[in-house]
């Protein structure tokens, strides 16, 4: 299965102390073309995009989730400024890889690091 993002999701630059980092929350905002793979309706047995897992891959071959985005209930078509936001997480000082994958209702994910950005978390 492939799914395409549209546009890369935001990233902001974020501070906190590089002694006693401070938890922050991240956002993230993206269009989605549900086209090719309709979202999910409230229960299918067809193929759908059931949500949107959000990832730190920072370190090369290491994915961490950091949330998950539950996908518009029975969107179809392109839809604009799909949003979600973290609990509080702590991060390093540095730059950081954030990924977005759109994730089926049988487990299977979009495309590996086709919609990234980078953050940088100033000490």
């Amino acid at each position: 299965m492939m799914l395409m993002f549209l546009l890369l999701l935001n990233g902001a630059a974020l501070s906190g102390s590089q002694e006693h980092p401070k938890p922050h929350r991240i956002a993230v905002k993206f269009n989605f073309d549900f086209t090719a793979m309709h979202a999910c309706p409230v229960k299918s047995a067809a193929p759908c995009v059931k949500e949107f897992d959000v990832y730190n891959v920072t370190d090369a071959g290491k994915r961490i989730l950091l949330f998950t985005i539950l996908a518009p209930r029975g969107a179809k078509d392109l839809v604009r400024g799909i949003r979600g936001t973290s609990k509080p997480l702590i991060f390093a000082p540095g730059e950081h890889m954030i990924e977005v994958t759109a994730v089926a209702n049988n487990g299977r994910e979009s495309k590996h690091r086709a919609c990234t950005t980078m953050l940088n978390i100033q000490p």
